[in-house]
């Protein structure tokens, strides 16, 4: 058992020091606490754990400094070690004790850079980090991080600077279906649960983000999420991001590459067409699609044509139309159309128009053939939407010609 005396009791090596330390914290003799912590650290120097107690503690009884330097040491221990998230969170809790202290989050940039100017020697460009982004696959502590892994330092620093630490209790609320919010959401550490309709459809922990879909197209969350147990997340709002792109033009290009990479895939896994690939495959196969914004009243393909592309629809609406007017149905969100070309080799059978603006995905003949060999699941697919809509085509058809 731990003495209480004015001088700091000498840490043991046990697996339980820390509890112990806890708990002579919470009786109120928190100097004493924060003497043997400050020991135990020492003693065990590579421990982020000790680490991070110490300056929540040094903070708590506001000895800045000493919370400051201790947090900037557990920064360069976690980053070292590859924990960039963690690391980040450390300086931005240096950044609420001192928002004037100069550029806590430069290790965190200097190792970032780092990974970059690799992955650019290895691919043999000349540009530097400020022009030219970085590798897609990524290598290195933030790589597969959304936003994160993209983003040079500079442009890190910036981004990191506006985040926001969250702990959260078990069966805290971090977000609830059909808000508005545009946070993104990072885990620093514990595990988050993804639910709906109150169904468990996954959980998300440490290096994992969320509420990337509602963070890029601003609409409402699709599903609540709750910490399963203690967990801390860093959150970035959508308006801060825009402060960065205002000082860093490329970052919106790393959101507009996150944008196909994230969203497209998932519109992709909600379309009949794609639901059999997993998820990797979806969002390699986001970045082949064009991305189309068109108003109401456009027509997207022409009865005639001989483009033999195929579309999906992400919002919005399409009525398809033979003979300039003669309505054969109409193609709503996550529905594709076009596969009637692409599977005959004819010119089109019919127009596509939009009934109000709308979102489209656009993938050529050519990557989708290459699809087809990969996936012969896809043709299979196509072909049974390609028979019952030919079937519905020739009763409507029948049926305007008897009126």
């Amino acid at each position: 058992m731990l003495k209480t005396g004015r001088r700091a009791p000498a840490p043991s090596r046990g697996g339980d020091d820390l509890d112990k330390l806890q708990a002579l914290y919470q009786s109120g003799k928190r100097n004493d606490a924060i003497s043997a912590l400050k020991a135990l650290v020492e003693s065990q120097p590579k421990s982020a754990r000790l680490r991070v107690r110490l300056g929540e503690w040094l903070a708590a009884a506001g000895r800045r400094d000493e919370a400051i330097a201790t947090l900037f040491a557990l920064q360069e221990l976690l980053a070292a070690s590859g924990n960039l998230l963690a690391a980040i969170s450390a300086g931005v809790k240096i950044i609420e004790l001192d928002p004037t202290f100069d550029n806590p989050l430069s290790y965190v940039a200097k190792v970032n850079a780092s990974r970059l100017r690799d992955e650019q020697r290895e691919q043999g460009k000349a540009e530097t980090i400020s022009n030219q982004p970085p590798s897609e696959a990524g290598s290195g502590p933030l790589a597969g991080i959304p936003l994160l892994s993209d983003l040079g330092p500079e442009e890190l620093r910036s981004a990191a600077a506006g985040l926001k630490r969250r702990f959260l209790s078990k069966g805290a609320l971090v977000f609830e279906k059909g808000d508005r919010s545009r946070s993104l959401s990072f885990v620093v550490s514990g595990t988050l649960e993804i639910r709906n309709e109150g169904r468990k459809l996954d959980t998300a922990g440490a290096g994992q983000c969320l509420g990337e879909f509602a963070f890029l197209t601003g609409e409402p969350r699709s599903a609540t999420v709750t910490a399963a147990e203690e967990s801390e997340i860093l959150e970035l709002g959508y308006e801060t991001m825009a402060g960065v792109v205002a000082s860093h033009p490329r970052v919106g290009t790393v959101l507009d590459r996150m944008y196909h990479r994230r969203v497209l895939a998932r519109v992709l896994a909600e379309s009949p067409l794609f639901e059999f690939m997993d998820a990797g495959e979806r969002q390699r196969l986001a970045s082949k699609f064009e991305f189309l914004q068109v108003p109401a009243g456009i027509e997207v393909a022409q009865e005639g044509a001989t483009d033999g592309a195929l579309f999906l629809v992400k919002k919005g609406g399409i009525e398809i139309r033979r003979q300039g007017s003669v309505s054969l149905g109409r193609i709503g969100p996550n529905e594709f159309f076009g596969e009637v070309s692409f599977l005959t080799g004819v010119p089109r059978t019919a127009t596509a128009v939009t009934t109000e603006d709308s979102e489209l995905l656009r993938i050529d003949r050519d990557v989708l053939a290459e699809l087809t060999v990969e996936h012969p699941r896809l043709t299979e697919v196509l072909k049974k939407f390609h028979l019952d809509r030919v079937q519905n085509a020739m009763q409507v058809l029948k049926s305007s010609a008897r009126t």
